[in-house]
């Protein structure tokens, strides 16, 4: 479904949401009351509100700054995964020389800004839709209100939770993380306070679980009309990851068993099956109609932002930066390790510096420049069903449970590598699992928190044009971002 209706209006109320201000600490309202003449036309506006929140998710800024996509390929550089092999435009460059992260970094004040410019649009959109009780319990006497309010909790938990994880002052160990007391990012909740000190990493966490925990009561029967919205299992997805990736065992049920208990739900209640053995390489990840797809964007004509696109930078068969040379390839090393068995090795162009010719590709393929995609309408992904299998199968082992965890990450082989799905009851799985999301979710921004979770010294592949064989490990400075100069400016709390 094409979602065209409410763009203009999304457009501007997104405008008014995010460009009165220098700084998103800005939060003074229009207005706090609503009159019954607006209170009758509210779901109308909320729907452009929301429409507005899923619009900055693909907003332009620059032409290596453009959304969720642009954040994800920088996740997937900046731990070495994605290997940026020319620089000819420039594009990506400060990211793949590791000089974003820094205070005073593109991308590190890109994502800063980001990620609250969305936490201060949900705040604005949860005031609006319960009418300024954001504790109100779920009986709304609007479904169809409760829902948007659903999505704002979400979207906000979310952002907490990448925020949590991209800030977290230092790698720590599984059960140091629910009770870490180290500063991390500030924490606003409402639309009219100011200036907020730094909360811990385990309150940022305890936040966004909170928001997602709240965001399920409100989504529990929304039956949405475009995977554009976040549903119930989004939801579920969301939280799983969040347990997991925290993975504290400080209570009972612990985070991994609670993690656990949302995959078995989401697989039992989701339509989305894993993309079969047979489409790997035939998929091209760029529709929305894609039955593994859980989350995701449809590109309409009205959209469409060129080459400051994902496929605009990742795609050497659409009109864009890689097609003219600058490939954003998979690092050497890593592609070294994918066995002539597993049918993603297949994914990459050992003729063309190792692109994802066959992973992302517009359905024409075309090679010369009269027949390569100049629409730039391939829909975009921000969540698979695969990741659902992944974060079950992880959960289980760090839980100790390795049948279950090879019961997780058997479905996932059968369809990707069955030689090694045969033997799953052999294999070593701390590396099948590092492995499994490196190489599944590769491009599509897991990268760096995986790395946080696994640890350890990755040496760079000879195709980087950057730090080419370097071995770097998750704790060094250049591969962890810290607050962003800029907010030192706006927020007295935070010391440089």
């Amino acid at each position: 479904m094409k979602l065209t209706k409410f763009f203009t209006a999304a457009c501007i109320v997104l405008a008014l949401m995010t460009g009165c201000s220098d700084s998103f600490l800005d939060t003074e309202l229009t207005g706090s009351t609503l009159s019954e003449n607006q209170y009758q036309t509210l779901p109308e506006a909320l729907d452009a509100h929301v429409r507005g929140l899923y619009g900055k998710m693909t907003m332009v800024s620059d032409h290596d700054l453009f959304g969720q996509k642009s954040i994800d390929i920088k996740s997937d550089m900046i731990c070495g995964d994605i290997a940026l092999t020319a620089i000819n435009y420039g594009w990506f460059g400060s990211t793949a020389s590791l000089n974003g992260t820094n205070s005073g970094g593109t991308d590190n004040n890109y994502i800063w800004n980001y990620y609250y410019q969305i936490i201060k649009n949900c705040n604005q959109l949860l005031k609006t839709a319960l009418l300024a009780n954001v504790d109100a319990p779920v009986t709304h006497n609007d479904s169809l209100i409760a829902t948007y309010a659903g999505q704002a909790f979400a979207m906000r938990g979310y952002s907490y939770f990448i925020l949590g994880t991209l800030y977290m002052p230092q790698y720590l160990e599984e059960t140091a993380l629910a009770t870490a007391d180290l500063p991390c990012v500030p924490i606003y909740t409402e639309t009219s306070v100011g200036a907020q000190p730094q909360s811990s990493f385990r309150d940022v966490y305890a936040q966004a679980e909170n928001d997602l925990v709240r965001a399920q009561s409100y989504l529990a029967t929304f039956k949405r009309s475009s995977k554009t919205y976040i549903d119930l299992n989004v939801a579920k997805a969301m939280l799983a990851y969040v347990y997991l990736q925290r993975g504290s065992k400080a209570s009972t049920p612990n985070d991994y068993d609670l993690a656990i208990e949302l995959v078995d739900s989401i697989v039992a209640n989701s339509e989305c099956e894993i993309l079969p053995l047979a489409q790997v390489t035939e998929n091209g990840f760029n529709s929305i109609k894609s039955e593994n797809w859980m989350w995701a964007r449809d590109i309409t004509t009205e959209m469409a932002t060129g080459m400051a696109s994902f496929f605009g930078q990742m795609d050497v068969h659409t009109y864009g930066y890689a097609f003219a040379g600058d490939i954003k390839a998979i690092d050497e090393t890593l592609y070294g390790q994918i066995p002539a068995t597993d049918e993603r090795k297949k994914w990459f162009d050992t003729g063309r510096s190792l692109c994802p010719d066959k992973k992302f590709f517009d359905p024409k393929r075309g090679v010369k420049a009269a027949d390569v995609d100049r629409q730039w309408l391939n829909d975009i992904v921000f969540l698979r069903i695969e990741e659902a299998y992944l974060i079950a199968a992880e959960a289980a082992w760090r839980n100790g449970d390795e049948t279950t965890a090879r019961k997780w990450l058997e479905p996932l082989l059968e369809q990707r590598d069955p030689t090694v799905a045969a033997n799953v009851g052999t294999v070593d799985l701390r590396s099948q699992l590092e492995f499994n999301w490196r190489v599944e979710l590769w491009g599509e921004g897991r990268g760096l928190t995986t790395w946080r979770r696994f640890g350890g010294t990755r040496t760079r592949g000879s195709n980087h044009f950057y730090f080419s064989g370097e071995s770097i490990t998750e704790i060094d400075p250049r591969v962890v971002f810290v607050i962003p100069s800029g907010e030192y400016t706006y927020n007295p709390y935070i010391n440089q």
